[in-house]
């Protein structure tokens, strides 16, 4: 499998419109449950498009996880931070994780990063959970619908 590129769109959910999707991003981010903290917000003006800048607070992929161990040249490498969001008409992106990564840091080492062979992943499914409509939202369309809730995931790769 190739690495990922500029041009491969890192899909992580669809709505059936633009306010629903930012509604639901905006909500997500507010809630902090899953320790993604809202940088900054920028609205594209006279499009359908906004602009989340993400940081993650905990796990494999978090940003002083991450950083620990690639960041470790005298020229540190903050710009890399936060992960950017886009919601763009009534679907959500991101940059591939693994692509950024490499993009921000590439004097990095197969070794070193091995060190953080998890983190993509993380950082996607951190990214993805801020497209997932609130848990009850899920309880009462699947009873209404008479479906098993299943994931929303594209099949795409992080890579």
């Amino acid at each position: 499998m190739m690495m990922s590129g500029l041009k491969d769109r890192g899909h992580l959910g669809s709505f059936p419109n633009h306010a629903a999707a930012l509604a639901t991003v905006r909500r997500n981010l507010a809630d902090n449950s899953k320790q993604l903290l809202p940088v900054f917000e920028v609205v594209i003006p006279d499009s359908e498009e906004v602009l989340f800048g993400v940081g993650i607070g905990s796990g494999d992929g978090s940003d002083a996880g991450v950083m620990a161990i690639t960041d470790s040249d005298e020229l540190r490498h903050t710009a890399h931070l936060p992960y950017a969001l886009l919601v763009s008409g009534s679907d959500v992106y991101a940059l591939a994780s693994k692509f950024r990564i490499a993009l921000a840091f590439p004097d990095l080492s197969m070794g070193t990063f091995m060190k953080i062979s998890s983190a993509p992943h993380a950082i996607r499914d951190s990214l993805e959970s801020l497209t997932q409509p609130e848990a009850q939202d899920q309880v009462s369309s699947a009873a209404e619908n008479g479906n098993v809730l299943s994931s929303s995931r594209d099949g795409s790769s992080d890579g």
